[in-house]
């Protein structure tokens, strides 16, 4: 397949991409509330509320600056992004202090804060190396393009490690709260299920692929001169794309927002990044 390839990031877009990931650490927690109550409350029950309803705000509000970092041309997306996993860190310390709260809530920061932690020294390092392929003009060549694409799969692997780890507990303590708490969650998660309905629609891929997904399940995407047209199937998260070149192409999704779309290509596990236009 060409570099007009939806899975593609193509020269300076790589470095963006990979950011998008990172929402897969964020927002999970309050996916495993069972319910939504609204009983009479006491003194621990409403400050354990009030500390999980913060949580998520707190990281919501990082979801967000995400988002927006990769469908933006804002060229120092780096710094802030590193810049603002601190600031959550800092915002879930200050929860710590607040009085009567479980303390199965206050492991849960103490777990977020490792995480966020591990994100970092994965960014840090992933950046790194980017940019030293970047300064020596490397991103030019096949070799250099490709190895930025291996630090790209072995960073994905890296939050998808934090991530999975952080789903097993947080399904546990969570679980085990709200059955005592019958918790009110005021925080609803902003990612959306994967659906049809979801997906269709205009998006730019890594900002330079623009990819129309029709409701009818025919699609096309543009790329520079180049235009592609062809089928598209969902089934268990994963958009099929069946070109009429011929070629077929298999996209896992990893996070879906009603703006914003995250992916890797199964067949050769890169990602990508889409925002609709």
């Amino acid at each position: 397949m060409t570099s007009a390839s939806p899975a593609a990031g193509g020269g300076n877009t790589i470095k963006t991409i990979i950011i998008g990931v990172a929402t897969t650490v964020l927002g999970s927690a309050a996916v495993y509330f069972l319910g939504f109550h609204d009983k009479e409350n006491n003194a621990k029950k409403e400050a354990t509320e009030s500390a999980l309803n913060s949580i998520f705000q707190y990281e919501q509000i990082l979801e967000k600056t995400i988002i927006n970092l990769s469908c933006s041309n804002d060229s120092g997306f780096q710094s802030v992004f590193l810049d603002e996993l601190e600031q959550v860190k800092n915002n879930m310390r200050n929860i710590r202090n607040e009085k009567d709260v479980d303390n199965r809530v206050l492991s849960i920061i103490d777990r977020r804060i490792r995480s966020v932690d591990e994100m970092k020294r994965s960014a840090e390092k992933y950046f790194d190396q980017y940019n030293e392929l970047a300064a020596g003009n490397l991103l030019e060549t096949e070799a250099g393009i490709n190895r930025a694409y291996e630090l790209q799969r072995i960073f994905y692997n890296e939050v998808e490690q934090i991530s999975q780890r952080e789903k097993t507990f947080l399904t546990d303590i969570i679980t085990a709260l709200d059955k005592e708490y019958k918790l009110a969650i005021k925080i609803q998660p902003l990612s959306i299920s994967v659906t049809e309905s979801g997906i269709a629609g205009s998006w730019l891929i890594n900002k330079t692929v623009q990819w129309d997904i029709n409701p009818d399940h025919s699609f096309t995407w543009a790329f520079n001169a180049e235009q592609y047209s062809g089928k598209w199937t969902l089934k268990d998260d994963i958009i099929r794309l069946e070109f009429s070149h011929p070629e077929v192409a298999n996209l896992k999704v990893i996070r879906l927002y009603p703006d914003y779309i995250v992916y890797r290509n199964l067949d050769d596990s890169t990602v990508a990044e889409a925002c609709r236009r």
